[in-house]
C-alpha cells in the first residue's frame, strides 16, 4: 500500500515524502468487536477481500457502495459488522481533520492531532470553556472527552458527535 502511494505520488508528479505517504492512516480503538463474523461469512478469504475493501474505501460514498453492496449479497449485516462500517467512517473524517488516533473506553475518549490538523483551535478552546469537566486539553496534542460510555452505541454516538462538532467548525 505504501508504494502505491508512492507511485500515485510520482504519477501526480509531487515528491514523496514518508511522511506524506503514512500519514493518512488512522489508529482508532473504542474497545467494541468490529469485525466480519466466521459465522456470516465463513470464507475467510472473501472475509479478507471485504476486510481489504472496506479499510481501503477512500470516501464515504464508496463506504456506502460497499456497505449496500454486502446486504445485497449477504443479507442485513451484524452488529459487529455494522460497528466495523462506522469505525471505518470515523477513520475517514479523522484523516480529513487531522486526527492521527482515537482511544475510548466506557471512562471517555482521547483524540490525537497530527502536527498540523485541519481543526479550528478556537474550536477546541471554546468546547474547553463551555463544558471544562467534559472536555480537556492532554498537552498540545491531544484532546479529552470525558464522559461515561459504558455501551458501545454510547461511544459510538459521542465519537460520532465529538468528529461532526469538529469537522462543522473546519
Amino acid at each position: 500500500e505504501l508504494l502505491d502511494r508512492a507511485i500515485q505520488s510520482i504519477k501526480l508528479g509531487k515528491s514523496i515524502e514518508l511522511s506524506d505517504i503514512n500519514s493518512h492512516k488512522t489508529d482508532i480503538n473504542l474497545r467494541i468487536c468490529a469485525l466480519i463474523p466466521e459465522t456470516f461469512i465463513p470464507d475467510v478469504h472473501m472475509r479478507l477481500t471485504l476486510y481489504k475493501r472496506i479499510a481501503n474505501a477512500e470516501n464515504q460514498v464508496e463506504l456506502d457502495t460497499l456497505h449496500v453492496e454486502m446486504i445485497d449479497r449477504f443479507g442485513l449485516l451484524p452488529q459487529p459488522v455494522e460497528y466495523l462500517f462506522k469505525i471505518t467512517c470515523f477513520k475517514l473524517m479523522a484523516q480529513t481533520l487531522g486526527i492521527e488516533k482515537i482511544e475510548a473506553n466506557q471512562h471517555g475518549a482521547r483524540l490525537c492531532f497530527a502536527p498540523n490538523p485541519k481543526v479550528d483551535p478556537n474550536r477546541l478552546i471554546s468546547m474547553v470553556q463551555s463544558n471544562p469537566s467534559q472536555y480537556r486539553f492532554q498537552g498540545a496534542e491531544q484532546f479529552r472527552l470525558i464522559v461515561e460510555m459504558e455501551s458501545a452505541e454510547e461511544r459510538l454516538e459521542q465519537i460520532n458527535l465529538l468528529l461532526t462538532t469538529l469537522n462543522t467548525s473546519t
